[in-house]
């Protein structure tokens, strides 16, 4: 019988299970028989990899360093199997590492449960979709990666190397390369006020920002825009930038607070028990109450489907403009700024609204903090979640990217909800949670291998 005596080798199994479970998963997936899978598989056949770039570059995106990696590596499924299981176990290997997961077996656990109930949407398309892998799974673990010198710079020397084309091709995605240059400054100051500051910190920032400027003043970028609001998208042109910056606000709110997005329900209960549990003002514990009270309203439509009473039918309404982009459609927003004030819609968005700046709150009132999370941090950490997902607003593609947008977000969530699972109190609860996670996790990969 094996016993397992130290701490060491139940972390070693829980990673070699996972890479298991993983391993079974990535072989369910490929190539997909139409689409961005085909096209790319198919590009070299009859140019060149420079060519092929050139053209792109010119044309549609600025994207050179993702376009050259999903080129060389789609046509063999075989390959991007083996890629994509090293990018998962190293993405989740550096979150446990951030948030100390790596230190408790039931932190590693909640962590690697919880990747797995992300919504199934923006799984589909930004992990298990190739093409969507390469341009979002990817640049997640490369910016994680060029990320980790500024959190501990005593590995500087030994992760440069490494670091700079993590840092190229991170930032070669827009969401992506924000992140990472905005978590570099933040760490950079606190490395700068402590004295560790050093030039290669200043040349991973510098390769980060010039892949980012070249990617967003590509000529192809800018065609690609003319496209869009040309053709598919014509009433993109008519919003002005408060109106565009409310549309990105609005489905970064509205996704947060969506039924489905189980990761983001355990992070806001277990913020509020954490909450009760540190603090015993009535206004704070209130306040972290809210976004709670938030996902139980969206559950009385569904609990009184057969009732006709009028107040029930506005909260089914309102919780109706929880929207997902899946096509170039205006989901009316663009109506209510020209025409008269919808109550309803404009009542979604308060709820949500308000709903997040609690969590805001609530995440300040905890203290979250740890080895690499300084004081305060983790509040900036929440605001970036959100506005990797808002920024999508000064795109006009915002309705039609599909759920793959809101997956720095959803990462972001898990990273901080492993963040305060590892700080509650009480074994037996989180036991208990670990418990719940692994009931939706045999849903979810039921889910995940039925689909190809």
């Amino acid at each position: 019988m094996l016993i397992l005596n130290k701490p060491r080798q139940v972390f070693h199994l829980c990673f070699l299970l996972l890479a298991m479970l993983l391993l079974m998963v990535l072989s369910f997936k490929g190539l997909r028989s139409a689409g961005d899978d085909v096209m790319y598989a198919k590009a070299l056949q009859d140019r060149s990899l420079v060519n092929y770039l050139t053209e792109r570059y010119t044309i549609w995106s600025g994207r050179a360093a993702v376009d050259a990696l999903t080129l060389l590596v789609i046509p063999h499924e075989w390959l991007w199997r083996s890629l994509m299981l090293f990018i998962l176990l190293l993405s989740l290997g550096l979150m446990a590492h951030v948030t100390q997961a790596d230190q408790r077996v039931l932190g590693l656990i909640f962590l690697f449960q919880g990747f797995f109930l992300l919504p199934r949407g923006v799984m589909s398309e930004a992990v298990w979709w190739m093409t969507g892998s390469f341009n979002y799974l990817w640049p997640w673990a490369a910016a994680s990666l060029a990320l980790l010198p500024f959190l501990r710079p005593e590995l500087l020397p030994r992760l440069f190397i490494v670091a700079l084309p993590a840092a190229l091709y991170g930032a070669s995605q827009e969401q992506a390369g924000l992140l990472l240059l905005g978590f570099q400054l933040l760490a950079g100051i606190g490395l700068l006020r402590t004295g560790q500051l050093r030039w290669r910190h200043a040349v991973l920032m510098l390769v980060a920002l010039l892949a980012l400027i070249g990617v967003v003043a590509a000529p192809g970028t800018s065609a690609r825009y003319s496209v869009v609001t040309s053709y598919w998208f014509p009433e993109y042109s008519e919003w002005h930038l408060d109106e565009r910056i409310f549309a990105g606000f609005d489905l970064a709110f509205s996704h947060f607070f969506r039924s489905e997005n189980i990761i983001s329900i355990a992070f806001v209960v277990l913020l509020c028990i954490l909450v009760f549990q540190r603090t015993r003002s009535p206004a704070k514990r209130l306040i972290a109450l809210v976004p709670v009270l938030l996902y139980l309203l969206q559950a009385v439509p569904r609990l009184l489907r057969a009732s006709s009473q009028s107040w029930v039918q506005t909260i089914a309404e309102i919780w109706s403009f929880q929207k997902t982009p899946e096509g170039f459609h205006v989901y009316g927003v663009g109506d209510y700024f020209q025409a008269a004030v919808n109550s309803v819609f404009y009542g979604h968005f308060f709820l949500v609204m308000l709903g997040v700046c609690c969590v805001g709150f609530s995440i300040s009132n905890a203290s979250i903090r740890s080895r690499f999370i300084a004081p305060g941090a983790a509040v900036l950490i929440f605001i970036a979640a959100i506005l990797s997902a808002a920024i999508m607003g000064l795109s006009p593609t915002l309705y039609a990217s599909g759920a793959r947008i809101f997956f720095f977000q959803n990462m972001l969530v898990l990273l901080l909800a492993t963040l305060v699972f590892m700080q509650v109190e009480g074994e037996r609860l989180k036991r208990i949670v670990n418990g719940i996670f692994t009931l939706g996790m045999i849903v979810a990969l039921w889910h995940i291998l039925k689909k190809p």
